[in-house]
């Protein structure tokens, strides 16, 4: 028996605990629970079902030219922000240098790695690999109606045969993941939109009672300096 095989596992999740991570991640979309929290919630439940060392959820950035880490779980939030900072994902990497990440998402096929270290002509992702200390890793895209719109990554410190068994069933749950998420981020939306009416209302209310006071431009200038927390001169 080769080294690979002797440290290759196959994980037997027991029906009941799959369903109760699923229901788990699931009962976020009724909840309020932030996008961050979420998605960290997804990334321990992959570690506690399948074993992983560590765990990441990848989301686009402001710009959708990078792919950052949202959320997690066995990587330190100073490791996180380092990574985010200084070596995001790029999408606009079309190479063998392209990361398996990129790869997973760019394509919405899952790209699964059994060892890192016989990868030929690894890209300088290989650097963060060997910082971040995995072998094997698996990249399932986070599909919503069609779209990728993350990535869910499980990482072990040895290398791994992802057998078809777990690779549906990380996929299945990267699809759960992907519905939550998508809530929540509507959820924060429409959070938004309620404090932008309520600060709409509360500047016309103000407004106008100063106007219904007499006070002039000057009392009008004086409410929005409040409101702004900088001075406002009349002309």
């Amino acid at each position: 028996m080769d080294s690979m095989s002797r440290q290759t596992h196959h994980p037997h999740v027991p029906l009941e605990r799959w369903l109760d991570a699923l229901a788990d991640i699931g009962e976020a979309v009724g909840g309020d629970e932030p996008v961050t929290d979420l998605l960290d919630r997804v990334a321990r439940t992959a570690c506690t079902l399948f074993g992983y060392d560590f765990c990441a959820v990848f989301l686009p950035d402001h710009s959708g030219a990078a792919l950052t880490i949202v959320g997690s779980h066995g990587l330190s939030a100073d490791y996180v922000a380092q990574v985010n900072a200084d070596r995001p994902i790029l999408l606009d990497v079309h190479s063998a240098e392209e990361a398996p990440t990129s790869v997973a998402f760019r394509t919405g096929d899952v790209v699964a790695l059994e060892d890192i270290e016989r990868v030929p002509g690894i890209g300088p992702w290989g650097g963060v690999a060997h910082e971040q200390g995995y072998r094997a890793l698996v990249s399932v895209p986070l599909r919503r109606s069609g779209r990728v719109v993350g990535a869910l990554n499980g990482y072990h410190a040895a290398p791994h045969r992802f057998d078809h068994a777990e690779i549906s069933l990380v996929n299945a749950m990267a699809t759960q993941a992907a519905v939550a998420l998508g809530t929540a981020q509507l959820r924060a939306g429409e959070q938004d939109a309620i404090r932008e009416l309520r600060r709409a209302e509360e500047v016309h209310a103000l407004l106008t009672a100063t106007a219904l006071r007499g006070e002039g431009v000057a009392g009008v200038a004086a409410a929005l300096a409040e409101l702004l927390g900088a001075p406002v001169r009349p002309r």
